[in-house]
């Protein structure tokens, strides 16, 4: 496998594979952040 084929494997891999490797703690805190946007949103309105 070249270089090429190993960063188009790794940029192929997507959120959910990328989610798994971060810890519990941190996934909550990104998911966190998307609500906390949402709900400044809806208050703009």
């Amino acid at each position: 496998m070249d270089i090429n084929e190993a960063a188009r494997m790794f940029a192929s891999m997507g959120g959910k594979a990328r989610a798994k490797k971060l810890s519990k703690a941190r996934r909550r805190q990104i998911a966190m952040m998307g609500v906390e946007a949402r709900r400044k949103k809806r208050i703009r309105r």
